[in-house]
């Protein structure tokens, strides 16, 4: 493999429509400001929106990000984020995941894909060695991730690395995911209807030059020093998920009350949550560890369940926490065998295994309190046959929906739009289960965990309900209240995403050893305050880009269920002392001065000039 110390910023531009394609080079302002990843994709993005249009419009864009530290030999830099506007919320969307297939893109020449418009019929991109052709696929229309992965992968040749969606995705089901790897997904706000809306099925990559730091002696300094801090175990976390993988936190979890279950209405039930646990799934099931490009810790696993009515096909990806903790406790699902099963199921069919497991306990509720029984309706209103039982904690149930969500089949073609759009279809009070931010279901912690300040992050991250782009708390440096905390992470979280590195190796990475590698990576020598920046003006890009969408300040709420479990806090004043730091008006709208101050002028311009279109997608939305 030949190696290539170049700058980031070599954007690949594929139009769908056209079938031309062409290569264009990252505006070094935007590059200066924003970095890569998350932050200059926002930037980007805003340019190519066109609001009025639907979500997924051809003129909807999607776009694959890496960042300048994605493919060097450092842990944490195999990442890749995919983004465009979110067919479930209407707003911004992105989505991170592991793997190869970042780094395999930045070794073949690119750093970025945009793509525009949508083709007629199913296709793919193949790119290799500064190279990219769009190829006909009618043959996989129709098939699973892995069935894609292995076609692709047997074509390309060794080494090659694939990204895909699978029927959830074809069917533009608002919760569909991107798959890598079988495991690797970039699962949340339904990116994969969007790329199924352009008829992409996949994107297989293969490049043979190797990224190389500018300044190698201060990468590999940096790479010793995580070493040792890893080798010791000073973080308890990280050793917890390296040994048992991310679900090896299910039982810490649920002593903490962290973990949802039944539709956010308990927190009681240890034994249930202990049972679907990575712990105990270790300790009775053949696991094996997995990692992602250059990353010792291992968080991943595979597992293999060789009989019985769950038995899997060979080894397959187990369930990480999340994915563990929303079709498990969530739904009351206590069987390990048809926990797997089902996480199977959503990584082949391509959905969100989140959403998936919030729709399909918003159902068993929606059922409980007589909201649903007997033939169910599609969307259109029309009889679309018999739902399964909707029993708390049914393993045909859970299964059964994952696979009706993915083919869009009588209930689950209501509940694939999300909770958020399948209360108001339910209607009659079933917005009560709804349990999301901005459209996207919550993730599973519960923020009385953190003694409330998850809720101010999931009421206000970009995304909708996230727990990965920060988090409200006091333990920051030179951070006196929980509400200057969740702006001091929120910014640490864009910088992160538009480096791109791992949430978990940042967890062992100081902030001036973080700045010490984007400097390695860049040539430039940066400081933790200007990356910090970086991911101050990427909040405010992300911030943008949803008011242009229409996002109220009324959006900015959690349900009353998740609020009232938190004894003594006031989400009201939390979120009025955010606004303030954030320099926000009444309507959420951030001040010119602070665009200005941050270098970020051009966005006022554009809220400016859009004010009638910001009205009016605001009426849509409350309509």
């Amino acid at each position: 493999m030949a190696s290539e110390a170049r700058a980031w910023g070599r954007v690949l531009v594929v139009d769908l429509e056209t079938r031309k394609i062409h290569t264009e080079e990252a505006a070094e302002e935007w590059k200066e400001k924003f970095l890569g990843g998350t932050g200059y994709a926002a930037r980007m993005l805003l340019d190519e929106l066109s609001p009025e249009e639907d979500p997924l419009s051809p003129a909807s864009p999607l776009a694959f990000m890496t960042g300048p530290v994605t493919g060097l030999r450092f842990p944490g830099a195999g990442r890749f984020e995919v983004t465009g506007r979110s067919p479930l919320t209407g707003l911004w969307g992105e989505s991170s995941a592991g793997g190869f297939w970042g780094a395999e893109l930045r070794f073949a020449g690119f750093d970025a894909i945009l793509v525009r418009g949508a083709s007629e019929t199913p296709v793919f991109l193949a790119i290799r060695d500064g190279c990219a052709e769009i190829e006909e696929c009618p043959e996989l229309w129709g098939k699973d991730t892995f069935e894609t992965e292995e076609a692709l992968k047997d074509a390309a040749g060794e080494g090659s690395q694939v990204v895909c969606i699978g029927p959830a995705g074809e069917n533009q089901v608002p919760i569909a995911s991107i798959i890598h790897g079988r495991g690797h997904v970039a699962a949340r706000a339904g990116l994969g209807a969007l790329m199924g809306s352009k008829k992409l099925k996949a994107i297989v990559v293969r490049g043979t030059r190797k990224i190389e730091p500018r300044f190698p002696d201060l990468l590999a300094r940096e790479l010793e020093s995580f070493l040792a801090r890893f080798r010791s175990k000073e973080n308890g976390f990280i050793d917890l998920i390296h040994t048992y993988g991310t679900n090896g936190g299910m039982e810490l979890a649920a002593r903490m009350k962290d973990v949802p279950m039944q539709n956010w209405r308990r927190d009681d039930l240890f034994d249930l949550a202990r049972k679907v646990g990575g712990m105990e799934l270790a300790r009775n099931y053949p696991v094996k560890p997995g990692s992602c490009f250059a990353c010792p810790i291992a968080c991943k696993r595979t597992i293999r369940i060789d009989s019985g009515a769950f038995r899997t096909k060979g080894r397959v990806p187990a369930p990480e926490y999340e994915s563990a903790a929303a079709l498990g406790p969530l739904t009351l699902l206590g069987d390990p065998e048809a926990l797997c099963y089902a996480n199977d199921l959503c990584n082949r069919l391509g959905l969100d295994t989140i959403s998936a497991g919030s729709a399909i306990a918003f159902a068993m509720e929606c059922k409980e309190r007589g909201l649903l029984a007997g033939d169910q309706v599609g969307s259109s209103g029309v009889a679309r046959g018999t739902s399964p039982a909707l029993t708390w904690g049914d393993p045909e149930t859970v299964v059964r929906l994952v696979e009706d969500m993915a083919f869009k089949r009588g209930l689950g073609e209501i509940l694939g739009m999300g909770v958020k759009k399948a209360a108001s279809v339910i209607g009659r009070g079933a917005e009560e289960f709804a349990m999301h931010s901005k459209g996207l279901e919550a993730p599973m912690h519960h923020p009385k965990a953190s003694k409330g300040g998850g809720a101010l992050a999931y009421a206000t991250n970009p995304r909708g309900a996230c727990h990965l782009q920060g988090s409200a708390s006091s333990r920051y440096p030179g951070v006196s209240s929980p509400e200057e905390g969740l702006v001091y992470s929120q910014n640490q979280a864009g910088a992160i995403s538009s480096a791109v590195m791992c949430n978990y190796v940042m967890m062992c990475v100081p902030p001036d050893s973080f700045a010490a590698i984007v400097s390695a990576a860049t040539g430039r020598m940066w400081s933790w305050e200007e990356l910090w920046r970086v991911g101050e003006r990427a909040w405010y890009a992300k911030r943008i880009y949803n008011l242009l969408c229409g996002l109220s300040r009324d959006e900015e709420r959690l349900p009353g269920r998740i609020l009232d479990a938190i004894l003594g806090y006031d989400f009201e004043r939390a979120f009025q002392e955010y606004y303030r730091l954030r320099a926000l008006d009444s309507e959420g709208v951030p001040n010119e001065r602070k665009l200005a101050a941050l270098g970020i002028a051009d966005l006022g311009q554009i809220l400016a000039a859009n004010k009638e279109t910001m009205a009016e997608m605001k009426g849509r939305r409350k309509g």
